[in-house]
């Protein structure tokens, strides 16, 4: 019977000690499983970004003139399918740069623009980046890939023109004095000037400006101002009157009417 309970101690002891064991190995496992997981997360989350990639951009109409609106359009690659994407355009005519967001999966885009001065030949600059805003946000974490490309446009100069509505009037007792006031015509943001010849031959001013023989006008924005006095004489004379719009860029416009001196 002695031997008997003594053999079953040990066969007691020995079932408990491997129990523990077992937990213990169960412990370590699962330890190392998570530890596993977690490697694999941070593998997959420092994953290399591949920056993307434009495969066209155009911008349509090619050539324009001020005030025109005109469209880019682009399109891109990205195998980062996680990816959202940034696109910055650069104007080429003083604005700050564009900036488009769009979301992961998108890969075209189209943004129009209108150009309010005209710009020789030149290039509208578009980039297409992979960090997604706010900074940290993307799938992958080496940082920021780009692309960009330069896009051909022009946009030529408009010639100011005189708005209809211009009036010629005869100050009343102020014999042979003349007032001419009327809108102007740009689209862009020139300064513009307006000079005129009142037929008479006088030059009315000591500094005349180009062409030789007219009277400078006062602008103030897109509205201009002429003044002038001509020499009382009979019989009444007929006198020619000719404006002249002229911007910074060389574009002019012209306007003709008439005034009989004296009334």
């Amino acid at each position: 019977m002695g031997g008997f309970s003594t053999s079953s101690e040990q066969v007691l002891g020995n079932l408990r000690h491997a129990l523990s064991v077992s937990r213990r190995i169960g412990r370590r496992s699962a330890i190392l499983g998570a530890l596993l997981v977690v490697c694999s997360a941070a593998t997959i989350g420092a994953a290399t970004n591949t920056p993307p990639q434009i495969t066209g951009a155009s911008v349509s109409p090619a050539v324009t003139q001020e005030g025109g609106t005109v469209t880019l359009t682009g399109t891109f690659t990205d195998p980062d399918v996680g990816d959202a994407h940034v696109i910055r355009i650069y104007w080429a005519d003083g604005s700050p740069a564009q900036k488009v967001q769009l979301p992961a999966g998108q890969f075209s885009f189209q943004v129009p623009h209108t150009f309010i001065d005209n710009i020789p030949g030149t290039s509208v600059v578009v980039a297409v980046a992979d960090h997604q805003l706010p900074v940290g946000s993307n799938d992958n974490t080496e940082g920021q890939g780009q692309d960009a490309r330069h896009v051909p446009v022009q946009v030529k100069n408009v010639a100011p023109r005189f708005a209809p509505g211009v009036t010629v009037t005869k100050v009343p007792k102020i014999p042979g004095k003349v007032v001419i006031d009327g809108d102007l015509i740009d689209p862009s943001k020139d300064r513009v000037t307006v000079s005129a010849n009142f037929g008479d031959g006088i030059p009315p001013h000591p500094f005349p400006p180009k062409p030789v023989g007219t009277s400078p006008c006062t602008v103030d924005g897109r509205r201009f101002h002429c003044e002038h006095q001509y020499a009382v004489q009979f019989p009444p004379k007929t006198f020619s009157i000719a404006l002249l719009a002229r911007d910074d860029d060389g574009g002019t416009g012209t306007f003709t009417t008439s005034v009989q001196i004296p009334y």
